[in-house]
């Protein structure tokens, strides 16, 4: 755990006997830390977008999750996930679970997204979407795999340097050349607030200055997507991955 959010997690096995207090004490100590690593490590593999040139694949599951059947490009995108079962012959972990969360979402005929972002072996990320085949939750199920575009993980980036939502509204205008006097303005706050805000960010984004904040958020990773199209939100981060998030709704709720 960082805060309040969960990076990671490891199952911890002794071959006799259990765990004395003081080694959980330890591990506990530690996980901040380990949970850290990890949230900078997404940072450093976010920018291995999909080009556009390789295809997505497809894995139709049977009722009992068992595979009935998958693509070639599913069968190439299944051996670059980093999952510890992937020589094992069977599906990644993560992949089974997302079927699982679509079955769930139709029974409680909630509007929860199966979707799950996971690294790749060569860098970069992979998007997994799962929908039913019909009505029924018991159901078959299609899980599409495909690499993460620049905007699908924009959302991904804001939770790995920990931005609040005013945070990132601040961050944006920043990077719109707004002064603190402007954004103050803007926001309906005081300019010593504008000011607390650029302090956590500055923080958080490991940085000292607005022209550092800059080349650090804009270059790497605004830049890049709006020479893509991409559209800023008004939470200042990019608009497409809530419509993406709207249609894998859709989708799902249509089964």
């Amino acid at each position: 755990m960082d805060g309040d959010s969960a990076w990671g997690c490891v199952a911890l096995h002794r071959h006799q006997g259990r765990f004395h207090a003081n080694e959980v004490a330890l591990i506990a100590d530690i996980g901040g830390y380990i949970a850290e690593g990890i949230r900078r490590a997404i940072l450093t593999t976010a920018l291995g977008g999909d080009d556009g040139t390789d295809p997505p694949g497809l894995i139709l599951l049977r009722e009992d999750d068992s595979v009935e059947s998958l693509t070639p490009a599913a069968s190439f995108w299944i051996g670059e996930i980093l999952d510890s079962t992937a020589d094992s012959g069977e599906l990644p972990l993560i992949v089974a679970s997302v079927p699982h969360r679509a079955r769930q979402a139709l029974a409680e005929r909630t509007q929860e997204v199966a979707q799950a972002r996971v690294p790749r072996r060569a860098g970069g990320w992979l998007i997994l979407d799962a929908s039913l085949m019909g009505d029924d939750p018991k159901g078959r199920v299609g899980v599409i795999v495909h690499p993460a575009s620049a905007p699908q993980i924009s959302g991904l980036i804001a939770e790995a340097y920990g931005l609040s939502k005013r945070e990132r509204e601040v961050t944006r205008l920043v990077l719109n050349g707004l002064s603190t006097r402007e954004i103050s303005e803007r926001l309906a706050v005081s300019p010593y607030t504008v000011q607390d805000h650029l302090k956590a960010v500055f923080d958080k984004v490991g940085i000292r200055s607005r022209r550092e904040l800059v080349a650090q958020l804009f270059l790497q990773h605004y830049a890049p997507r709006l020479q893509g199209g991409a559209k800023v939100g008004p939470d200042g981060w990019f608009a497409e991955e809530r419509v993406a998030a709207t249609s894998s709704q859709g989708s799902t709720a249509s089964g």
